[in-house]
């Protein structure tokens, strides 16, 4: 199948959708963690949909563009980088979230509150500046 700039344009509003919900949450994560169990479960389902859908979308950039298909989900993020999509530095240093998402998808019992907490405290920012290396990139 095909991508579009469109089916690229909505993924990225679904991204920006779920950094929003996310950033709700950072400034009391720890708290939350430690009092509420349900939300925590929601606040790390959310962050497991989120990388995903940004592999998702380096995915859909590398297809859109011609970029071969990588073997694993960092490659995606890497070739984003080497063909300049995303500024390579950028790109060598955020695939670290293809890890998050899967230590988040199989090591789920082993989660350190305070580390995922910092994390997204640290990191979610970067989500952005991701979407918008894209959207300048190819005009979205």
């Amino acid at each position: 199948m095909a991508i579009e700039k469109r089916d690229i344009e909505e993924k990225i509003g679904k991204i920006k959708k779920g950094l929003i919900d996310l950033k709700e949450y950072v400034q009391d994560c720890e708290e939350i963690f430690e009092k509420d169990e349900v939300l925590k479960d929601a606040i790390l389902y959310r962050l497991y949909i989120l990388s995903d859908r940004v592999i998702s979308l380096a995915e859909m950039v590398c297809k859109y563009e011609k970029l071969g298909y990588p073997l694993t989900y960092s490659e995606f993020i890497y070739r984003l980088g080497d063909f300049g999509i995303i500024d390579k530095e950028f790109a060598y240093y955020f695939a670290n979230i293809a890890k998050f998402r899967n230590f988040l998808a199989h090591d789920y019992e082993d989660i350190d509150e305070k580390k995922i907490c910092k994390i997204m405290l640290e990191n979610l920012d970067d989500v952005g500046k991701f979407l918008e290396q894209i959207e300048k990139s190819l005009g979205v």
